[in-house]
């Protein structure tokens, strides 16, 4: 769902870690991958995988403590891992349960509709040739066929709630102190500042954001 889709980008935002379970590998590989674009211009700060191969030497991996989005098939060995308690199980064979996040993502009921209604359009559309692998279409059951243009509007709609952070508009939050230590000024980002200029509802998705590692890259 829509609802479900928002609270993965949150948690991804806040460097959670998330693993896409399914039997189809096309379906697996092109959920991970998108989710790692739905965060843009944010680069998420830990592994992402498509597939990972299903040998132990590289299960090892999901035994990491850092931030992940990995793919993989459904296998006995993934029971007798040890996952860490905020570890995200995204089953695409199965309904999801609810996903709870410590803090709602800005405007989060607004930006739901507006992309349930980009959904609704790209029902009514015929099938565009280039939006999708003709070689995909014969074994995915999918609902929409995206052109590059939809894909962008999604994304866009997802982050126009926090398009503070990426516009020119966060350049008024760094400041420089000229009287350092060393005598080289030094810049850093005033996050007192720029929480004191927020939304009290939403102050708490943006300081567990300014303590994420995706926003220390970004």
């Amino acid at each position: 769902s829509v609802e479900l889709i928002i609270k993965l980008v949150t948690s991804i935002i806040f460097d959670a870690q998330v693993l896409v379970i399914g039997h189809s590998l096309q379906e697996v590989s092109i959920t991970v991958l998108a989710l790692q674009h739905l965060i843009h211009p944010f680069r998420f700060c830990g592994p992402v995988i498509p597939i990972l191969p299903d040998t132990s030497d590289f299960f090892e991996l999901l035994n990491s403590p850092t931030p992940f989005i990995i793919g993989v098939a459904p296998c006995k060995e993934l029971s007798s891992f040890v996952f860490l308690e905020g570890c995200i199980f995204v089953y695409l064979d199965r309904k999801n349960v609810p996903l709870v996040v410590n803090a709602n993502f800005p405007n989060e009921k607004e930006v739901v509709k507006q992309i349930k209604k980009m959904l609704q359009k790209e029902k009514s559309k015929i099938s565009h040739p280039f939006s999708f692998p003709s070689i995909f279409k014969k074994f995915l059951n999918h609902k929409y066929e995206f052109t590059p243009d939809t894909s962008k509007r999604i994304v866009d709609s997802i982050m126009h709630p926090i398009e503070v952070l990426i516009s020119d508009d966060i350049y008024s939050f760094f400041v420089t102190d000229v009287d350092s230590a060393d005598g080289n000024p030094v810049t850093i980002f005033n996050t007192e500042l720029f929480l004191a200029s927020v939304k009290k509802d939403q102050k708490k998705f943006y300081q567990k954001l300014l303590e994420s590692q995706n926003f220390q890259i970004f």
